[in-house]
């Protein structure tokens, strides 16, 4: 029989996490496939410059930093040689408040002979358990962030909210959805390939088509990008927010996951293992969410807890000027699909 102190600290039990449960997931769990997407390389390499101010209040302040693009209205006609004039580049910024107070939290307690009593190592048990807790907790998150990318899609280049395509022609699959992405985000002058995101009639159009679908988890999305046109991630939450038969359209690093856990991180609080409390981070092993783990001996009792705090954040407001064509477009589209 392992002793309290290995069994509940989190070092142990990322092992065990790591080593008995990578992968393993329940049957009927959904995961968070857009949570997964925003954590991805590809959605997170080569974003605005950005750091997270230190300080021990409730609220952590993001600060991003970034230059608009240039108009065409100010290069000169002329190659003759200029001495003076022109703009004098500088950086803009804007700040994000995450609150560290707000976010997801799973508590629970076990009787300390139901342990001495299991059928399986402690070890074990715990992890099994706290991949379990992995499991909700993630879908929870995943539902916030469908939510939140949905509430703050952009508008299109002429200004509209959303755009209606078609996916059939009769009985027949057509192409036309797959062209419109491909049109409506080279209008915002983007040339990569966007990340589609949706549901029911949506992924069973890219099913029907046989193209761009679908990115499983786990795979190299970057490299899945340089391959193809756009990227369907399959996710149920985000039509439950959309609307039936809408999906998003968005370029990659243009939502941003950002997460602060209170026992990580330079300014965090030490982990702290002993034979009755432990405390510190672990790594669900499945989507890669980073929670803090507390696990406390009390009255015969193990109080176990996992939470996290969370937002999403997106473009600034003004990072086209008022006199760009661009003005007010984020990068993140809603389509909706009309048959009739």
């Amino acid at each position: 029989m392992s002793t309290v102190s290995n069994f509940v600290a989190a070092s142990n039990v990322q092992d065990a996490l790591i080593n008995n449960f990578y992968g393993l997931t329940n049957l009927v769990s959904e995961g968070a496939p857009t949570t997964e997407a925003l954590l991805s390389s590809l959605n997170t390499d080569n974003v605005l410059q950005s750091q997270m101010v230190p300080g021990r209040g409730k609220e952590r302040i993001v600060e991003l930093y970034y230059k608009q693009r240039r108009l065409e209205t100010e290069v000169f006609t002329s190659a003759d040689p200029v001495c003076t004039g022109g703009e004098e580049p500088g950086n803009l910024s804007t700040t994000y408040n995450l609150d560290t107070t707000s976010g997801v939290s799973l508590p629970w307690t076990v009787e300390l002979r139901d342990l001495e009593d299991g059928i399986v190592d402690n070890e074990l048990w715990v992890a099994q358990e706290i991949q379990r807790g992995f499991d909700v907790l993630s879908r929870k998150i995943n539902t916030s962030v469908a939510a939140k990318i949905v509430l703050n899609k952009g508008v299109f280049r002429d200004g509209s909210a959303t755009k209606t395509v078609a996916t059939k022609s009769g009985n027949a699959n057509v192409f036309d959805a797959l062209e419109e992405i491909k049109f409506e985000m080279g209008e915002l002058e983007y040339t990569g390939a966007p990340i589609v995101l949706g549901w029911g009639e949506t992924k069973k159009y890219y099913e029907a088509i046989a193209a761009n679908c679908c990115a499983d988890t786990g795979r190299d999305l970057a490299e899945y990008a340089r391959l193809n046109d756009s990227i369907f991630i399959g996710d149920r939450k985000i039509e439950a927010a959309a609307g039936a038969d809408n999906f998003i359209v968005m370029a990659p690093g243009a939502a941003q996951f950002v997460q602060f856990n209170q026992f990580d991180g330079p300014n965090g609080i030490n982990m702290v293992e002993d034979n009755t409390y432990t405390q510190g981070v672990l790594q669900d092993p499945v989507t890669g969410l980073v929670y803090d783990y507390i696990a406390k001996l009390d009255c015969g009792k193990w109080h176990f807890q996992l939470k996290t705090a969370f937002d999403v954040f997106f473009m600034p407001s003004d990072m086209f000027r008022v006199d760009d064509d661009l003005y007010g477009t984020n990068y993140i589209l809603q389509f909706a699909i009309s048959n009739s």
